[in-house]
């Protein structure tokens, strides 16, 4: 059965949605010095992959060892059909806005601390569909499932999820040079199309302290309600 899609909320929920909130802006970062702008920084997107964010060319050479295999999944997602483009760009702007909740309901869900292979073994994957009414980024797509899933049995040929688990060390690798205790990967999966943005995250020792009680508690209900509802925090 396939699950309907409800219209989007009918409206914003206050100033949290509004991206000049500074949290949003905070989220806003550079992949290699992580300036945001709410520094002050000036951001721009990698030309190839219209994905990655950076403040400089110099931070731009300095991550492409990491966000090569990144920039060549994107490139291949868009390069399947001609109308993924706008979809694909609508679903990384769902993911920019909503990270504070992916972040927060991908580190719940996956239980690093008790499971440290998950972080380079498995992926959270969060399966949505797109709601053609939406009007913001934020309520741009329904999400009716998400959970913890091996690399191994994604629906990928071999080399793609070489490509995958490649990305995964190379970006941990990296953040812990800057202090992070590692990443984990979240797979933004659109069932429509079978696109899907693959999206690192970061995680640091002590982190579930720092999760919200309802995330800690039963994180799937309370991070879809944030999702579905447009709740930017």
């Amino acid at each position: 059965m396939v699950t309907p899609v409800p219209p989007e909320p009918t409206a914003p929920h206050g100033p949290k949605v509004d991206r000049k909130d500074r949290i949003q802006a905070n989220m806003m970062h550079c992949q290699n010095c992580d300036n945001s702008r709410a520094d002050g920084a000036k951001l721009f997107r990698c030309s190839a992959c219209k994905t990655e964010l950076y403040c400089s060319q110099k931070c731009q050479r300095e991550a492409w060892p990491s966000h090569k295999s990144k920039c060549n999944m994107n490139r291949l997602a868009d390069a399947l059909r001609p109308d993924s483009v706008d979809v694909m760009k609508r679903l990384r702007a769902f993911s920019s806005k909503h990270g504070p909740s992916l972040a927060d309901g991908g580190f719940a869900a996956m239980n690093i601390f008790e499971h440290p292979e998950r972080a380079t073994d498995s992926v959270f994957a969060v399966a949505m569909r797109p709601r053609r009414d939406s009007t913001r980024p934020e309520t741009g797509f329904y999400v009716y499932d998400a959970g913890v899933f091996k690399i191994a049995d994604l629906p990928y040929p071999p080399g793609e999820l070489a490509k995958i688990r490649e990305m995964i060390v190379t970006a941990g690798n990296t953040w812990k040079q800057r202090g992070a205790a590692g990443v984990f990967l979240v797979m933004m999966h659109n069932v429509e199309g079978c696109m899907s943005n693959m999206v690192p995250f970061t995680y640091y020792e002590e982190a579930e302290n720092h999760l919200p009680k309802e995330m800690q508690e039963n994180w799937k209900p309370y991070m879809l309600h944030m999702m579905n509802e447009g709740i930017v925090q």
